[in-house]
């Protein structure tokens, strides 16, 4: 069963709350302007998919895209996506610190 508060969310609380309020709601207006907020489970993992592969999505920016749209998605969601799609993405070295915590915030 997915866990329904990631540790990214919980590590995302140690903003400030308005902060964090803020940036919960932008990640959800980015997935309903892609059509992806009612989606969950699988529909959700290729939904992401679609879009990384999509028009206008270029191989250097696809890693940046896949981490914004699963920061705050379940540990399934997030791992299944990132399995799926990392070896896609060219141009990562610049998040070479930010990932071992993304990746690290996934466990207890």
């Amino acid at each position: 069963m997915s866990n329904p508060r990631p540790r990214r969310y919980v590590a995302a609380m140690s903003d400030t709350a308005d902060d964090f309020k803020t940036a919960f709601n932008e990640w959800k207006t980015q997935l309903e302007k892609l059509g992806l907020a009612e989606l969950t489970g699988d529909d959700l993992v290729e939904g992401i998919g679609d879009h990384l592969y999509g028009i206008g999505v270029e191989s250097e920016d696809r890693a940046e895209l896949m981490l914004s749209l699963t920061w705050l998605a379940d540990d399934e969601v997030f791992w299944r996506v990132f399995h799926d799609y990392w070896s896609s993405c060219d141009d990562t070295w610049c998040l070479r610190e930010q990932l071992p915590d993304i990746m690290t915030n996934c466990f207890d």
